[in-house]
Parts: C-alpha cells; structure tokens; sequence
C-alpha cells in the first residue's frame, strides 16, 4: 500500500498518541476519593464545561447511522438538530439546581439525585440500573463506529473488528487509570479540534462533490423531493423529538457533567454557547446527509458514506480529517457513559447493597465494571447489526420515564418514592404494550394515534401517577429542607467557591477596586 493510502491512518493513530501525552500532563488523577474519580473534584470552568459536554452530547454515531439516516430517510434525521436545541436549553433550567444539591451533598449522578429527593434507596437502585441497560446501545454504536473508521481510512489494511479494538484498548487504559478528569481533559482537546476540522470539512465536501449546499439541495428536489419530506409523519417526528428533548437529561453521563462545574455561574456559562455549537454542527451535518443519494459511491457504502464523501472530496487527507473528528466523538462520549456507568454501578448499586465499602475499593469495582461492560460491549459489537440509530431512537422511549421524577423532583415540593416508582413502572408498561401490539416495532409510528409512538400516552400516565400519589400519598417533610436550601443559596451575591475566588484576588492596597 502507498504512504498516500497509510496517510489517514498515520494521522489519526499519531491523534491517539497526542491524547495519550496530554492525560500524562493534565489527565491524572489527584487522589483515589470517588469524589476525584467521578466528578473530577468538581473544578472546571465553563469554558471547558462546553466542549465536554459536547462532546458527550454529539456522539460519533452521528457521522455514521444518522448521516446514513438522513440519506435514505431524508429529513426525518433533522430531528436531531431541534431535539439538540431543546435538550441543551433544558439545560440551562436544570443544571443550577442540580449542582446545588450535589453540592451541598456530594452528590455524583442521577440515582445520588434520586435518593436524595426521595429517600430511597431502592428506587436509585432501580434508575441506576434502568438507566445503565438503556443506555448500552450506544457503547455498541461507539465500538461499532471506531471499526468503520479505521477500515474505511486504512482501506481495509486493518479489519473492521481489529480497528474497533485498538481504539477501544486506548480509551479502556485512560478511563480505567485516571478516571473523570482524563475524560474531560481530553474532551476539551478533542472538542476544539474536531469542531474547526469538522466545518471545514463538510464545507469542503459539500463544495467539491456539489458545488456547495445549495446546488446540491437543487439537486435533491428534482431527483429525490421525497427526502425533503418528514417520512413517518408528523406524529413520529414530533414524538421522538419530545422523547429525545425531555430524554437527554435523564442519560447518567449528561447528568454527570452538570457535577463537573466549579460553581453554579460556570453551570449557566455553558447553556450560553453549547447549543450553538451543537445545532450548527448537527444541521451541517445532516443536511451533507441529504447528499447521499446523489452519489452512487456513498448510497451503496451504508453507514460508511461520509467517509467515502471524505475520500472523495479531499483524498486521503480529508479522510483522515473526518476520521479524526468521528473518532473525537466516539471517544469522547463513551468514555463518559463507560466511566458513569463504573461509578454508578459500585456507588450506587454495589455499595448501596454492601454500604461498608471503603472509598478507595469502591473506585477499583468502578474500574472492574469498566472492563467486563467494554468486553460485553465489544463482544455484541461484532454482530451483524440493522441500522443502530434506530435502535438509539428506541432508547428514548424507555429513557423518558425517568424524567417525571426528576423535573417535578426538581421544581415541586410535592412527590414521593411511591409515585415515583409507580410512574415509572405503569408508564413504561403502557408505553411498550402500545409499541409492541399497535406498532411494527418497539419506538415506531403508531397508525392508530396519528403515527405519534407510545411514550406520547405512556409519558402523560407516568405524570398523572407521579401527581396523583403526591395529593394521596404521605407528605415528605424533608423536602421542604432541601428547596430552603436551594432558596438560600440563590439569595446568595455568590456561591461558595466564587467567595473563595474573590477572597484569593483581594488586594488590601486597592480598596477601591474591591470596595
């Protein structure tokens, strides 16, 4: 093989190696506290809050299923940009609040959320376990996407199965050894870097096979018009965005990276420029999708087609471009989830069981869990699988019942354990009885709701369970205590750690700047 054939795979294994150096000089870990390994001490300004939380939010299937999604499916795809607009603006509500409470009692995800609001063991063991199941399709859609990405960029010198190896190894060490603050140390790098190679490069796509977006748009309304058209109907397409909106908070690595913020000013911050970021580089993105059909090469590639537009558009310099931002997103995304999943798994359901576990073996059963969940991950990755965003879609329809707890756990002094639990169960048991008896698969269109999916009704019984037993349930005195504490805190000039900051910048010789 030619060096000019080797070039992407050069570039994108010396990408590896500079990852690799910057978590030996900014990455380690400080301790072996669960504090440290989960939430990273809780230290990071908004600036890199953006990028890592980016980062986690696009994920690297994105440039695979979605942009095959869009490519045959059309516009249903776009879904994703305005799911992504609501989602990270949700954030903005949310994350205050949350980080408060974590906080104030060191809280480090989802199910610590849980059983503080409802003082319950049982049912944060039953989210923690809900969330980590759902969520496994996409560490499969992750591993799958890093074989796709160094076949198509060695041209197949490094088997599908082999390429998803590597990459996976290199991301099980950092994670495994140096925990939270390897992942957003190198979140924040690979955030800047693959967001300016990734607007060039669909630009450069978009121009070179097309002439840029717009002759290319012209192209697909008089060839393809049916990709300009929502397929599924308007019911589907408004029922996964409201799934994927309410749903993205209730993933246990999104809700993780709201702990990350040094302060509730470096929390806000970040609502500020991620969903511009976000929305700009995921319509790009799908609207190059859309391009597909006009390439002969691309629509018969499958999931592979922006990697074969790459080549086209740019040889193998531009592949190993587009290669290093998809293995940007892969890596940055699940080495959140695999990292959340280590902790939640020995925090919150290993030492809930066993509560004498000390910190330190809490954090190493964390590392354990890491490697058995990649070995299974990988292991099902090597299947012959249908197209997997679908498969994520469905996710949603499942995740989506744990948000009733958390959004009116948030902002109403009402609700207990008993609703919550209730909720959650019924609304998922009405969700997929409608799924699987009126549907034609699990998340699909349902024709005798106007093509709206089951979550749209079981979604609504959850609520109205949650809401009934707080007016017929038993009053929860303790949660009084925790909005006074919230209440406190906003009338608060600045939070602790802004105190702190401001005191370390005092300069008794100009009192009139700090008067």
């Amino acid at each position: 093989m030619a060096l000019n054939d080797l070039l992407p795979a050069i570039l994108i294994l010396g990408y590896i190696g500079l990852l690799g150096v910057v978590v030996l000089v900014w990455g380690r870990m400080r301790d072996n506290t669960m504090e440290e390994y989960a939430v990273a001490g809780r230290s990071y300004p908004w600036w890199m809050m953006i990028f890592t939380i980016l980062a986690t939010w696009i994920v690297a299937s994105a440039y695979t299923s979605w942009f095959a999604l869009a490519g045959s499916g059309g516009t249903i795809a776009f879904y994703l940009v305005v799911y992504t607009i609501a989602g990270l603006v949700v954030y903005y509500a949310i994350a205050p609040r949350i980080w408060k409470w974590g906080k104030l009692h060191d809280l480090y995800n989802m199910p610590d959320f849980i059983r503080l609001r409802f003082n319950s063991p049982a049912l944060s063991v039953l989210v923690a376990v809900a969330a980590i199941v759902i969520g496994a399709p996409w560490q499969v859609l992750s591993i799958k996407t890093f074989g796709l990405l160094m076949s198509e960029a060695t041209n197949g010198t490094i088997s599908f199965d082999v390429g998803m190896g590597i990459i996976t190894a290199v991301i099980l060490v950092y994670i495994v050894f140096a925990g939270m603050r390897s992942v957003v140390v190198t979140d924040f790098i690979q955030g800047i870097i693959s967001t300016i190679v990734l607007f060039v490069g669909l630009v450069w796509i978009a121009n070179s096979l097309f002439g840029g977006y717009g002759p290319m748009l012209e192209q697909i309304a008089r060839q393809n018009p049916e990709l300009l058209v929502v397929n599924g109907g308007s019911g589907y397409w408004a029922s996964i965005i409201l799934t994927g909106a309410l749903g993205g908070y209730a993933w246990l690595e999104i809700f993780n990276r709201i702990f990350l913020a040094k302060n509730v000013r470096e929390v806000k911050k970040v609502a500020v420029g991620a969903p511009i970021i976000a929305v700009l580089a995921t319509f790009l993105l799908l609207l190059l999708g859309l391009g597909i059909s006009l390439v002969p090469q691309a629509a018969s590639a499958g999931e592979s087609a922006f990697f074969v537009m790459a080549r086209m558009a740019g040889g193998p310099l531009l592949l190993a471009g587009v290669g290093i931002v998809v293995l940007a997103a892969g890596m940055s995304s699940i080495d959140s989830q695999l990292t959340t999943v280590g902790v939640v798994t020995a925090w919150n359901i290993v030492k809930e069981l066993k509560p004498d576990i000390p910190t330190g073996r809490a954090v190493n059963i964390s590392r354990v869990v890491i490697v058995a969940w990649v070995a299974m991950a990988f292991y099902i990755a090597t299947f012959d699988l249908p197209l997997l965003a679908r498969i994520a879609i469905w996710t949603y329809e499942a995740l989506v019942h744990i948000v009733p707890p958390i959004f009116l756990g948030l902002f109403w002094r009402k609700g207990n354990k008993y609703g919550a639990f209730a909720g959650i169960a019924v609304g998922l048991a009405v969700t997929f009885g409608i799924n699987l008896t009126l549907a034609l698969g699990v998340g699909g269109p349902v024709p005798a709701l106007g093509g709206f999916t089951g979550a749209i009704i079981g979604l609504p019984v959850n609520v109205a369970i949650y809401v009934a037993a707080a007016y017929l349930g038993p009053e929860v005195d303790y949660v009084d205590e925790l909005f006074e504490e919230v209440r406190e805190f906003d009338d608060e000039t600045l939070d602790v750690a802004s105190r702190e900051a401001v005191l370390d910048d005092y300069d008794p010789l100009s009192p009139g700047e700090n008067d």
